[in-house]
Order: structure tokens, then C-alpha cells, then sequence
């Protein structure tokens, strides 16, 4: 009998009506708030709250950089993960987009506020003529634009120790956002500005953050934001209710890891990062001839104490086995003068120790 109902599943999966789609529950996805410039990702009930703060950056060309610029940059880098410690983490999210809408709007309004306009009758032409052109460029796809953003992310206690009335408890809660955001804003900042003074770095708002997240969940937008989006924002509403108006759809579709937004999505998912990296291998990632898409990068640090233990604990058993397997000296040999040199530059703080999530969203 359960056979016969699997088979009656199946011969509808594969009827006229196509392969069946499954919803991806949004109970499972991260969902929040807008708050005082924060990412809020949690409630009124919850004891701990993971708190965000991004900035955007505008980074120079790599393409244009000799090798020496390229490892100072990758130094800087490596200081900016050293200073997370223990607990922050960082995700870095690349754009690769044709949106150049806020820029030229901004050079529209310089055009429009030109005050002698029959003086300068030629120049306004020009200008109007260069913008509209622009704009036709950008929503066929033919400008390129990349987009980088970093979250700083922390996890805070968020429940207050004693029982408050409801008034207290959301003055409570705006101090306590209020309080982070600002630490995001001169710490986090400060180190960013210190360490790449060559960049430009903005401190994101309630409103940057919302577009983020408004073009992350409605990839169908195109290729600019409406400009009346903001009007629809409400922070008395989650992220979710604010920015996701459809559902995900996972597709039994080879090569479609879902669908959101009538568009097909591949995922390639990295747990670890090749073994061997050099200054500038970013490049060749970006370089793959077509733009909309998204590099997203997590990095989790860990604790170097554990770390090193763990290392500690593998020399160990690699010190035993060079004794009892002489036919493998040479090469377990090698394994523990790797391993000794690995727990040197933990414990010396040339490198980090950290975990890496890297997805490329197509």
C-alpha cells in the first residue's frame, strides 16, 4: 500500500503539470529589525541578540596595482582580521552590478540647479543628453559596478536582569542600540578609515541598510532601486516583512538552487579555502564575463588557545608515529615541522585563526 502511494507521488511529479517545487520555510532563514542604524537580529524575548553595523567601502582598482601594492594590501587585510578578536565577525559582500542610479542622480540635480539656465543653455543640453544616455546604458546591463560592503557583527546580552514595564523595556532596548551602534560607528570605523585611508568608507544608516536588504531579497528590481521604495519602509515591521514579499522556491532542477523573485539562482558553497592564495586571486574571480552576481564572504573567528591545542594534540600523535613507521619518516617528519610552524605563527599573531563560509551567488 505504501508503495503503490509513492508511485502515485512520483506519476504526478511527472505528469503534464511538471517536477514538483518545494518551499524553503522562512522560519529558517535570519529575520530581525531595523534598529538605530543596527541590524537587530532577535526580539523582546530574546536573552542575547546578534547585533550588525555595515559599511560600504569604495575600494581602488587591483587591476592597476604592482605587486608590492598588492601585498601591502593583503597585509592591511590581515590586520583588519586580527583586530575582530574573539568576538566580532566579519562578512564581506561583493556586488557586481550595472547600478550607478544614486550617482547619477545626484548629477542630475547638479544640472537642475544650475541657476542661470539661458547662460549656460549649452552646458545643461549636455549634461541632460549625458545623464539620459547613462541611464539607458545602466538599465541595459551595459555599465559595470562593483559594490562592497562589510558587517561587523557581535553577539550582546539583550535582556534586561529584572522584570520592567513596557515603557522601560523599549527605552531599554534604544539605549542599548543606540550604545552599539555607535561603538560599531567609532571603533570598527576608525579601524577602516586607519587602515585603508585610500578608500572611501560610509557608515551605513537605517536606510542603506534597508536597500541592501531590499535588493539582496528582490533581485528583480533590476538594475536600480525605485526611488519611492522608502516610502513602503515601516521599522515596526522585521526585515522580512519589510523586504521579502515572496516565497523560495527550491526547484528539483539540476543546477538551480532555488528560485526567489522569478529568477533562477545557482549557490557554489566554499567551507575552506584553497590552500594556496596570493595577493590580487580576487580579480580572476570577479573576471567571468557577465555581471549579477555576488561574492559573500564569512569570516568566523576562533579561539587560538583551542586552536593550538588541537594542532598540539596531531603533533603529538605525528612525533609517535615518526618512532613506529620509520618508512614514513621523511614525510610525517615534514607534517610536524608544519605543524610546529603553524602553532609559532598562531601564538606570535602572524595569522589568524578563523573559519570561512564563501558563497557566489549567480
Amino acid at each position: 500500500m505504501q508503495l503503490h502511494k509513492k508511485i502515485k507521488r512520483l506519476m504526478r511529479r511527472l505528469g503534464r503539470d511538471g517536477p514538483a517545487q518545494t518551499r524553503i520555510s522562512r522560519q529558517g532563514m535570519p529575520n530581525g529589525f531595523f534598529l538605530n542604524d543596527l541590524l537587530w537580529f532577535g526580539d523582546a524575548g530574546s536573552e542575547q541578540t546578534a547585533v550588525s553595523r555595515g559599511f560600504i567601502v569604495e575600494a581602488g582598482e587591483m587591476h592597476s596595482m604592482d605587486d608590492q601594492a598588492k601585498s601591502d594590501l593583503s597585509d592591511r587585510l590581515r590586520y583588519l582580521l586580527a583586530a575582530l578578536g574573539e568576538e566580532y565577525t566579519l562578512q564581506c559582500r561583493l556586488l557586481v552590478c550595472s547600478d550607478y542610479s544614486e550617482v547619477l542622480d545626484k548629477y542630475k540635480s547638479a544640472t537642475e540647479s544650475i541657476a542661470d539656465k539661458r547662460k549656460h543653455r549649452w552646458q545643461i543640453w549636455n549634461r541632460t543628453e549625458r545623464h539620459a544616455r547613462y541611464v539607458e546604458a545602466m538599465r541595459e546591463g551595459k555599465l559595470r559596478r562593483e559594490i562592497l560592503v562589510l558587517f561587523f557583527t557581535r553577539i550582546i546580552d539583550s535582556s534586561p536582569r529584572f522584570s520592567v514595564s513596557e515603557e522601560s523595556l523599549e527605552e531599554h532596548f534604544q539605549r542599548l542600540a543606540t550604545r552599539e551602534s555607535l561603538g560599531f560607528s567609532e571603533v570598527q570605523g576608525d579601524v577602516l578609515q586607519t587602515l585603508f585611508p585610500d578608500c572611501r568608507i560610509q557608515v551605513m544608516t537605517d536606510r542603506e541598510h534597508y536597500l541592501h536588504y531590499y535588493r539582496f531579497l528582490n533581485p528583480n528590481c533590476g538594475a536600480s532601486i525605485p526611488e519611492n521604495v522608502f516610502e513602503w519602509y515601516d521599522p515596526s515591521r522585521s526585515i522580512q516583512e519589510n523586504c521579502l514579499f515572496g516565497d523560495l522556491v527550491q526547484p528539483p532542477v539540476p543546477g538551480i538552487s532555488f528560485q526567489l523573485d522569478g529568477f533562477n539562482h545557482a549557490l557554489l558553497v566554499m567551507r575552506q579555502l584553497p590552500k594556496r592564495m596570493g595577493p590580487g586571486l580576487v580579480t580572476r574571480i570577479l573576471d567571468l564575463g557577465f555581471q549579477d552576481f555576488e561574492i559573500t564572504v564569512n569570516v568566523y573567528p576562533q579561539r587560538t588557545a583551542e586552536v593550538v591545542k588541537a594542532i598540539e594534540k596531531t603533533a603529538n600523535q605525528l612525533q609517535g608515529d615518526v618512532r613506529t613507521q620509520p618508512k614514513r619518516a621523511y614525510s610525517l617528519s615534514e607534517q610536524l615541522e608544519m605543524a610546529k610552524e603553524r602553532i609559532s605563527d598562531l601564538e606570535r599573531g602572524n595569522v589568524v585563526a578563523m573559519n570561512v563560509f564563501f558563497v557566489l551567488r549567480l
